[in-house]
């Protein structure tokens, strides 16, 4: 099943003595509800694909390689199904996966992954664990 191109906004303030400045730039998953605001340090050093593979949905953002081409993964959004959440959490901790919870709606669980081996040597997409969940919101 095809996946339909992700949008991303980007926001720009009007400033009289500098012009346009850029303050932010995000995804939005409106079917499941949510919204994340990119790290400003990742401004146009990345990419990002979503995934939906039997019904188990994730975004992957991927570092960009100066010739646009795709690096490193550096962060997933996952998306588990509220009523199987606790049987996937017990898992995840089984194989000692350490992830980050982000969030519910009424039906669904997100939870992000970081990819601390490529973040912890590439200081350009250094983020952390806290900035990771404070981005990420709720819209409904």
């Amino acid at each position: 099943m095809a996946v339909p191109l992700p949008w991303l906004n980007t926001w720009y303030k009007w400033d009289e003595k500098e012009g346009l400045r850029f303050v932010v730039e995000n995804y939005y998953d409106y079917d499941e509800g949510y919204r994340f605001d990119l790290p400003q340090n990742w401004k146009d050093k990345f990419t990002l694909k979503e995934y939906n593979i039997n019904n188990q949905k994730r975004v992957v953002f991927y570092s960009l390689e100066k010739s646009k081409n795709i690096k490193n993964e550096l962060l997933t959004i996952e998306y588990f199904e509220k009523n199987n959440w606790k049987k996937e959490e017990k898992k995840l901790n089984e194989k000692n996966k350490k992830f980050i919870y982000l969030g519910e709606n009424k039906k669904t669980v997100f939870v992000a992954f970081l990819n601390n081996k490529y973040l912890d040597r590439n200081k350009d997409f250094y983020v952390d664990r806290e900035n990771i969940h404070k981005n990420f919101k709720l819209l409904y």
